[in-house]
């Protein structure tokens, strides 16, 4: 809505992430951003910021629609799972009884036959405290 959100510091990991975040992975141009007028309210407003009433809208869902469902997308390498948002939802739609549903992008990453046992480290010694997130404020 008008534009990117600050960039990190540069010459960083959380740098290349936000850089990466702006472009559309096949072609590389910069995302187009919302041109509307409405006023934007973030985390320095908090009564009327939208992000910040994530746990309500969870049980709203749930509460509301008896059918809803989450469907988790499991990207390539399971990054998912490292990002505090996502973690975040996760936990709540789990608390809220959302049923959830989990489709991987490959089976293979699984696959104990291949001998790559990377996916599996990675997701047996997943810490909240390694996590990352757009908003240094969100960790």
């Amino acid at each position: 809505c008008g534009g990117f959100s600050p960039p990190p510091p540069a010459d960083t990991p959380e740098f290349r992430r936000w850089e990466a975040n702006r472009r559309d992975s096949v072609s590389g141009d910069l995302h187009t951003c919302c041109r509307c007028i409405e006023p934007k309210f973030f985390l320095d407003a908090p009564d009327e910021c939208e992000m910040n009433k994530f746990d309500d809208m969870m049980a709203l869902l749930s509460h509301e629609a008896p059918d809803f469902r989450q469907l988790i997308a499991i990207d390539r390498h399971f990054d998912v799972f490292t990002r505090v948002w996502c973690v975040a939802e996760l936990v709540q739609a789990h608390r809220a009884q959302i049923p959830q549903n989990v489709c991987l992008m490959s089976k293979k990453a699984l696959d104990p036959d291949i001998g790559d046992l990377g996916i599996y480290i990675k997701l047996a010694t997943l810490t909240v405290a390694d996590c990352s997130a757009s908003c240094s404020e969100d960790k």
